[in-house]
């Protein structure tokens, strides 16, 4: 199935272009997520804030959304205490963008 995923979304690409989604941790951060967490913490701490981050940028003509894990890894959660939430982390900001 993702094969099949990645052909269809290589023949649309050629055919059009594909609107993306913005940075997701500026924009936690902007929203009011404290500095200094990472905002991969917002997948478990804060849903409903990551929910309406993807919902803003869909209606703004995103096509592609991305999920909230960009230093979702287990040394750069160590810094925060988080590198046993991984799995968790990931999960919840899967079923975030899903929604």
């Amino acid at each position: 199935m993702p094969a099949e995923r990645g052909r269809e979304l290589l023949a649309r690409l050629r055919e059009t272009v594909i609107i993306g989604d913005g940075a997701m941790g500026t924009e936690i951060w902007r929203r009011g997520f404290p500095h200094g967490l990472p905002p991969e913490q917002a997948n478990l701490t804060a849903p409903d804030l990551v929910k309406a981050i993807h919902r803003d940028y869909l209606a703004v003509g995103a096509q592609v959304l991305t999920t909230n894990t960009f230093a979702a890894n287990p040394l750069r959660l160590q810094q925060f205490g988080l590198e046993k939430q991984l799995h968790e982390l990931v999960n919840s900001a899967v079923k975030s963008a899903r929604k």
